[in-house]
């Protein structure tokens, strides 16, 4: 008689358990929304505590984090345009976007309903587009584009919200084409500067 070994016996158990236990739990913000959608159904005969918009495309429920709501919103064809958290009212904590297919379109923070923290920008394809940083709603500090081959584009710097610094753009095959010195005050045609 051949034994498995206990070893290999738990680990089916714990994979058995995981599975289960899954599941088993409550379904996400996105897929409960998705399913009224889907089922044309309302809220009331769906018997869900979520709050659903006026136009019906926006779903938001609590996130029992200090006030603080989980929200999801669709496009007129039922597809999935951003989610994210609300408080009092404004956006605030990890906001997603996203292209008519669910490919994430721009991901980032937010405060207070301003942009806030890293974010990153994607191309229709799924390739990343554009890195940076926002504070209080300006840019902030090194923004980086890239071609959509994934190629450096443009290297930006800004201080609060205003271009600063040397930018840089390159061609697709990484050769350098324009720098441009954002430290020094730009002057118009009449001479004086702005």
């Amino acid at each position: 008689m051949h034994r498995v070994p206990i070893s290999i016996r738990v680990l089916g158990l714990f994979k058995i358990l995981v599975a289960l236990t899954s599941s088993c739990s409550p379904p996400s913000l996105e897929d409960e929304a998705s399913e009224i959608i889907e089922s044309n159904r309302s809220l009331s005969e769906y018997q869900s505590d979520l709050e659903r918009s006026s136009d019906g495309l926006q779903f938001t429920k609590d996130s029992g984090k200090n006030g603080q709501k989980e929200t999801v919103g669709f496009n007129v064809d039922g597809t999935l345009a951003f989610k994210g958290f609300v408080n009092k009212g404004k956006s605030d904590g990890k906001w997603s976007t996203f292209y008519p297919d669910g490919r994430l379109r721009w991901q980032g923070g937010k405060e207070n309903g301003i942009n806030n923290g890293p974010f990153t920008m994607w191309y229709p394809d799924g390739k990343v587009k554009m890195r940076g940083q926002y504070k209080q709603g300006g840019k902030e500090g090194k923004s980086t584009i890239f071609h959509m081959s994934g190629a450096k584009w443009k290297e930006q710097w800004h201080e609060k919200g205003k271009p600063v610094g040397i930018w840089k753009t390159w061609d697709e095959t990484g050769n350098l084409v324009e720098e441009l010195n954002l430290a020094a005050p730009l002057i118009n045609p009449s001479g004086s500067s702005k």
